[in-house]
């Protein structure tokens, strides 16, 4: 389910994005199971016995295990097609992956796409056991200079000033329906003011998750003076989840919740957004390197974001709330009405559909620069 909203969606988009724009004659894809070797299996084995003994660890071979793959493959094709090949590499993992036959490739004199998730989320290597890789990620992406497709201003300015790129451009994680030529489709939007919708997009919930989500219920129904109704969009139904509808027997004259887990594409997943009147985007925690996808996701459909402080991120919309605690995002949902959350939602959507238009354009001339 949630193949339709994450970094999955960015690859997927851009990717056909790529091909509608450069309309390649050949095209041959790779992924690391095509290109695994004794060797890196061995590491994913290792970082498996590690996977609760020892984070750090864990952390360190799932992405030592990039660099030893069989480049072999890629340098045939590319013996094959020559100088008229464009390489599209997905995270900053892919170009680690290339390292090995990076003398070979550079060679024939070839284009590079990098296909950037999240500058802070690509580079998890601050602990002092990888920091070398961080330095060769550089050192690779600043030797190949690539045509770098990054998330916002902010990750531009990172790559430009620590990989000394000169080829960076931005496209947020704006991914509307579109039509043929990726112009974004429109549907009409329809929500009952009657009462306040808040959606929660979270494809597993844990214990301290549901406890958060609870404690936001319970706060509601004492503190709003409007019905509720509260979704919950997952893709796994667990003893948690059913907490949730228990503790709503307690609350039901005012909160009802609603657990969607079946829909079935990202169309009816933006339709089934734009229902809502606030969207939720963790509720704790540490910095999320995914969530400005949801962000825009809940923008394109004419939802509010309310990020968790931590999560703000990404170019800004015109109306976010973000809070600090579950008090704090109580406090401001109780301020304001359906209507206005309504409004505030339509000129998100404004705002969002113009930014990736901007944005679309912008790409489409810089790719058609290439040739090949």
């Amino acid at each position: 389910m949630f193949e339709f909203s994450g970094g999955s969606t960015r690859t997927f988009f851009l990717y056909n994005l790529i091909k509608y724009i450069l309309k390649p004659t050949n095209i041959i894809e790779y992924n690391l199971d095509e290109l695994e070797t004794l060797t890196s299996r061995g590491v994913a084995g290792l970082a498996h016995l590690f996977n609760t003994s020892s984070p750090l660890m864990l952390t360190f071979l799932r992405e030592v295990r990039f660099q030893y793959v069989n480049c072999n493959k890629i340098i045939s094709h590319v013996q094959s097609f020559g100088e008229d090949t464009v390489i599209v590499l997905d995270h900053i993992r892919s170009v680690i992956m290339i390292s090995k036959c990076l003398e070979d490739l550079l060679r024939y004199r070839l284009k590079f796409i990098h296909i950037s998730h999240d500058y802070s989320g690509e580079f998890p290597y601050s602990i002092r056991m990888l920091s070398h890789l961080n330095k060769r990620a550089l050192n690779l992406l600043s030797r190949i200079d690539p045509v770098t497709i990054v998330v916002s201003l902010r990750d531009k300015i990172l790559y430009e000033e620590n990989a000394k790129l000169s080829k960076v451009i931005v496209f947020p994680n704006i991914y509307p329906p579109v039509n043929e030529a990726f112009k974004p489709i429109r549907f009409p939007i329809s929500k009952n003011n009657d009462e306040l919708k808040i959606v929660i997009v979270k494809p597993n919930i844990d214990k301290k998750y549901a406890e958060s989500i609870i404690k936001i219920i319970k706060m509601l129904q004492k503190y709003s003076e409007y019905s509720i109704t509260i979704e919950i969009i997952t893709s796994l139904k667990n003893s948690y989840i059913n907490n949730i509808v228990n503790i709503n027997k307690e609350t039901s004259e005012k909160i009802k919740i609603k657990i969607s887990d079946n829909i079935p594409d990202r169309i009816e997943y933006i339709k089934h957004l734009s229902q809502n009147h606030l969207g939720l985007i963790e509720l704790y925690g540490d910095r999320s390197s995914g969530s400005n996808v949801r962000k825009y996701d809940y923008a394109i459909a004419s939802v509010v974001p309310a990020p968790y402080h931590l999560n703000v991120q990404g170019e800004s919309l015109p109306h976010e709330l973000a809070f600090l605690d579950i008090p704090d995002l109580i406090s401001k949902i109780i301020q304001l009405t359906p209507n206005e959350l309504h409004k505030y939602g339509i000129e998100n959507m404004i705002y969002a559909y113009q930014l990736y238009e901007k944005h679309l354009n912008n790409i489409i001339n810089e790719l058609s620069k290439i040739k090949y």
